[in-house]
């Protein structure tokens, strides 16, 4: 479970700075009101939430959680991991955006398969 997780992870963080970076013809026109204007940066937010969180799981395969301390704040990143897939959804890119909704559903993908493996402690 673990190998997925590790190659789904910077697979997707690849994929997400690529676009973030590459993609200048991006769409001018103002997102519909799905949710609150955003207070972040796509960058920001991956270097807040995404990268952060895509580390300590990287991490585990070096450096397993021995307490439950530590498998708490395991999970807490998959959560956070999963659910910044779920919020890069959101922005305005994915509403005409193939490729950005796929890497953004591999990330919450990830983080959710490491969520499954924590749970059994894997």
């Amino acid at each position: 479970m673990w190998l997925l997780v590790i190659l789904l992870v910077p697979t997707s963080m690849v994929l997400f700075s690529v676009h973030a970076f590459s993609n200048k013809e991006a769409s001018q026109e103002p997102m519909k009101e799905i949710m609150e204007k955003p207070v972040a940066t796509i960058m920001q937010r991956m270097e807040a939430m995404v990268i952060p969180a895509s580390n300590a799981l990287w991490d585990v395969s070096m450096n397993a959680p021995k307490s439950n301390e530590e498998w708490m704040a395991l999970r807490n990143e998959a959560v956070v991991l999963a659910e910044a897939g779920n919020l890069l959804l959101t922005e305005s890119l994915a509403l005409k955006r193939k490729p950005w909704i796929e890497a953004a559903r591999v990330l919450r993908d990830a983080g959710a398969a490491a969520l499954e493996a924590i749970k059994v402690r894997d």
